[in-house]
């Protein structure tokens, strides 16, 4: 009878084992977790290791542990590596430098046009960021490799027939150009260029007129924004 007893206990308590949820302070831990802690004035402390300790691991898939020497931090193991838990900081360090800009000639300038082309000087309203304009502000070079959009327009005082581009690093851009077929006062072009780490960017016009009579405060513009 008593071994009747005793294995009757010993079932009963490995079947609680089996599937009771465990709280720490409560005694109600939530129905979707096997495993609850409440406090409102102490953590969770989870193993903490050195890098050798960690790595000498067997670990299971979502192992987390936290490591005490440098790089210091929470780890988990996930698709069989480990993978550091990284911070505001490293994550912000991590991102693609902010690259935009933006200038504009709005004084009314007469450009002198030639055949081969001219560069158009972009000295007004620059707000730059990751890029840096030369002293003629007719040379703008980005400080990262990227993706970006640029674009432009240009506003004549007079409907004029001139064309107009961007030139990287010297070399016409793919989809830049604007030829107009009739004459007109507005010029403006959008595209998405690929650049390296300090491409020089440039606006130019070019064409058989003898000048480009550009309208006051908004003759010319040029936009560079670096796309995530």
């Amino acid at each position: 009878m008593k071994r009747r007893l005793l294995l009757f206990f010993v079932l009963a308590f490995s079947s609680f084992a089996l599937t009771a949820q465990v709280g720490i302070g409560t005694n109600l831990p939530d129905n979707s977790a096997q495993l609850e802690v409440q406090s409102t004035s102490k953590g969770f402390l989870p193993p903490r290791m050195s890098l050798q300790q960690r790595t000498g691991i067997a670990a299971a898939e979502g192992l987390l542990v936290y490591q005490t020497e440098a790089p210091v931090g929470y780890y988990y193991f996930t698709q069989g590596a480990w993978q550091k838990l990284a911070n505001l900081t490293e994550i912000t360090n991590a991102l693609p430098p902010a690259v935009s800009g933006f200038a504009a000639n709005n004084t009314g300038n007469n450009i002198d046009l030639k055949i081969l082309g001219v560069l158009v000087p972009l000295p007004d309203a620059k707000n730059l960021s990751g890029i840096i304009a030369n002293a003629d502000n007719t040379e703008f070079t980005v400080s990262a490799a990227g993706r970006y959009n640029i674009s432009y327009t240009v506003n004549t005082r007079i409907a004029q027939s001139f064309n107009a581009r961007i030139l990287v690093n010297g070399a016409t851009a793919q989809g830049t150009v604007v030829t107009p077929s009739i004459v007109s006062n507005i010029l403006q072009s959008n595209a998405i260029l690929t650049l390296p780490a300090n491409a020089v960017i440039s606006l130019q016009f070019y064409g058989s007129v003898a000048n480009a009579l550009l309208n006051n405060n908004s003759g010319a513009t040029l936009t560079i924004i670096r796309l995530p």
